[in-house]
């Protein structure tokens, strides 16, 4: 949900195309009663997240009473070894490997569930409280009319790592996929993604994923709905938010 757009993205009306959905519920809240940071990293796994100091700058400022909204799994599925190696293994247990990294190194690698369950143990650890979200759906159909679940997979791994920490979960790519496929793909891509991808959205479709979102949160018994603001403005362009 990295909310920075990228700077070889085509301008479309003065904005950049490619932008995630982390800036985009920042208006959402209360700025009286809570501070809101954005520090998703484009790109970044589970693995990646961890390896490369962004997870211990925010542990370095975590405090009590603070939330933490976790979502991954999109770059999870990339190679676990080599130049562009930031992947994991795909399940939820404890097994590893041993892998030659981009830094030509010996690095053993864990599983999906294993980063998470580090995520969590460590937030709880500073009294915060973890909040797990599944990866929102990229724009994958069969055909132009039946949706393509691409993240299911990575869906259902977020899901029994939340129930088994016993943790919050919202459901992102359930309610998304369900929003998307009656569309049909041409209509989702101009609705919601940048044309250049299948995985991207664009400002709209970022707001769009904060609006499902904060739909979503609202629902449960989380403490952070108690945060969010009852009539909300929300920019035509999202805040890009600290920390980031």
């Amino acid at each position: 949900m990295d909310s920075r757009p990228n700077p070889k993205e085509p301008l479309i009306n003065n904005f950049r195309a490619r932008i995630g959905w982390g800036g985009s519920v920042i208006p959402y809240f209360d700025p009286s009663k809570i501070n809101i940071e954005n520090h998703a990293k484009g790109g970044a796994s589970t693995r990646s997240f961890m390896n490369e100091g962004y997870w211990r700058a925010i542990l370095a400022r975590l405090q009590r009473g603070d939330f933490v909204i976790l979502e991954f799994g999109h770059n999870d599925s990339t190679a676990l070894d080599g130049p562009a190696g930031r992947g994991t293994l795909k399940t939820n247990g404890e097994e590893t490997r041993l892998v030659i990294n981009g830094a030509g190194r010996n690095e053993v690698v864990h599983t999906f569930g294993w980063y998470l369950r580090r995520f969590i143990a460590d937030t709880e650890s500073k009294g915060a409280t973890p909040i797990i979200l599944s990866p929102v759906p990229r724009n994958y159909w069969k055909n132009k009319t039946t949706f393509n679940d691409v993240t299911a997979d990575y869906t259902q791994l977020s899901k029994e790592v939340a129930a088994a920490a016993r943790v919050q979960y919202v459901d992102m790519n359930e309610t998304l996929a369900a929003q998307y496929s009656p569309m049909g793909q041409d209509a989702v891509t101009r609705a919601f993604f940048t044309s250049l991808d299948k995985t991207h959205t664009s400002p709209d479709g970022a707001k769009n994923a904060a609006r499902v979102f904060v739909g979503e949160l609202r629902k449960t018994e989380c403490p952070l709905k108690g945060y969010l603001l009852n009539s909300p403005v929300i920019p035509d362009i999202s805040p890009i938010g600290s920390g980031t």
